[in-house]
């Protein structure tokens, strides 16, 4: 493995040199998280992410069932090939919760993933894997939520826990007439990009 398939910033930081301990195995195994993540906190550059206000509302809109599906989809998509595209550079730093986890918790790049967790490139992540570091960046995620003074387990952000008291009748209308050719709500869903044309932005080089 080449040190071109890092991080570049990663790379410049202490988080590579012979002070910083990489993680066993096992510790990917633990049902806690707890051993993995204090490690993290140790790394003046893994140190340094956390969530911000948007992301925060995000997570309230979404929930975090959701957004684990996101985290589930985008570990497939970048870092669970043998050789994934762009790899080093392929993470963007911001734009979704999931993305700044990825960087605290060192699933950013198959180099960052093989330095941290001891986990070999040139091979696909196996379904095990990739369920063992969505979870991990749950965690992360979790502990972000009570550092920001919310509960995980029931934060909803104020516009989505209105949207809720709606009714389903006016749900229906709403989706009807949307459905109607040529309505303008029609017209405007085919414009608006969804929400991962929104966060699949190209990583900083």
């Amino acid at each position: 493995m080449s040190e071109r398939s890092i991080c570049r910033f990663a790379r410049n930081d202490m988080c590579l040199m012979s002070t910083e301990v990489s993680f066993a195995a096992s510790d990917i195994a633990s049902a806690s998280f707890d051993a993995l993540l204090a490690r993290l906190s140790h790394s003046r550059f893994r140190s340094r992410f956390h969530l911000g206000a948007a992301d925060i509302e995000l997570i309230g809109r979404k929930s975090l069932p959701v957004v684990r599906e996101h985290a589930v989809r985008f570990l497939l998509e970048r870092l669970a090939p043998a050789n994934p595209v762009n790899d080093g550079r392929q993470t963007p730093w911001r734009g979704h919760p999931v993305f700044r986890a990825q960087h605290a918790c060192a699933c950013c790049c198959r180099g960052c993933l093989f330095k941290w967790q001891q986990i070999p490139p040139d091979r696909p992540l196996s379904a095990e894997e990739v369920e063992r570091l969505a979870d991990l960046l749950m965690a992360w995620i979790s502990r972000e939520l009570v550092r920001a003074g919310r509960d995980p387990q029931t934060y909803q952000a104020p516009q989505a826990a209105e949207s809720g008291f709606s009714s389903s009748s006016n749900k229906t209308r709403g989706r009807k007439r949307a459905e109607a050719p040529g309505s303008r709500s029609a017209k405007a869903s085919f414009a608006e990009p969804s929400l991962f044309d929104e966060v699949w932005k190209p990583a900083c080089v």
